[in-house]
């Protein structure tokens, strides 16, 4: 077994499912110490046995992304048990929930906001004094092929999306002197728990079995991807893993699609 991140402490939020929860374990299965948080607690620690199961090591960190005070407290005690923080990864995101722009209430751009941006800069505070005395010092954010290719959906999601590369590049820059390292992942179609939301709100609203809707959706997006396949959250670990590692040591300030062709834009 490749054991590359050894002795490596790794924060991941929005951990419990999808995308966070493939990251957590592609680093814990590279032999990095890693930091889970989400709101799930059990559903957290069912992860953290199953972690330590296959030989890796891993820390539930239940709480608030979107509560100052709850982060501060989920990376303290992180930094506690695994002696440091080497490696961020804001993950934790999403809408409040699906709408056009008309339909998006102010709650829904205020709600959608603190769990994407709020979220990401409460973290990112809490973890700076352990990622200066780190020897890695790398900072992840997931962003989405939404934030530069908006749809028709969604745009208290997209906008703050976008909001995440805005804040990519101004903390590569801010933090270069340090040689903190600080790069965005933006993600196209993928399996996730946010793809079957998707599915059963569509299936709702067009009355039409869960098997159906699913299908006519997957041969849509499947279409409109020129490697012809929708991704998987380990695309999106295996790119995250290449720039928290020794080789991305000359890279900040990017910014990455991993998205099978999607983006049509340079």
């Amino acid at each position: 077994m490749n054991r590359s991140y050894e002795g490596v402490r790794v924060l991941v939020t929005g951990a419990s499912a999808g995308i966070g929860l493939a990251i957590a374990r592609k680093f814990a299965c590279l032999g990095a110490a890693v930091g889970l948080s989400g709101r799930r607690q059990g559903l957290l620690n069912e992860i953290i046995v199953d972690i330590g199961r296959e030989g890796g090591t891993a820390f539930a960190l239940p709480g608030d992304a979107t509560d100052g005070a709850s982060v501060q407290q989920m990376v303290s005690h992180f930094a506690a048990q695994a002696g440091g923080v080497d490696v961020l990864i804001n993950n934790v995101g999403g809408p409040s929930r699906y709408a056009n722009f008309e339909e998006a209430t102010d709650d829904d751009w205020k709600n959608t906001f603190e769990l994407n941006v709020m979220s990401s800069v409460f973290f990112t505070r809490a973890v700076l004094p352990h990622l200066r005395q780190s020897p890695r010092r790398r900072i992840l954010n997931i962003s989405s092929i939404s934030a530069v290719e908006p749809g028709a959906y969604n745009p208290h999601y997209t906008t703050t999306k976008a909001a995440m590369l805005n804040l990519t590049k101004y903390l590569a820059n801010y933090l270069a002197p340090e040689k903190i390292l600080v790069n965005a992942i933006c993600p196209g179609t993928v399996y996730s728990e946010s793809w079957e939301e998707n599915i059963r709100r569509l299936s709702e609203s067009r009355g039409v079995s869960l098997e159906k809707t699913a299908a006519i959706i997957e041969r849509q997006e499947m279409a409109k991807i020129p490697l012809g396949q929708i991704g998987s959250g380990n695309d999106i670990a295996n790119t995250a893993a290449f720039l928290a590692s020794e080789e991305a040591s000359w890279i900040t300030g990017s910014i990455f699609h991993v998205n099978g062709g999607k983006m049509r834009s340079f």
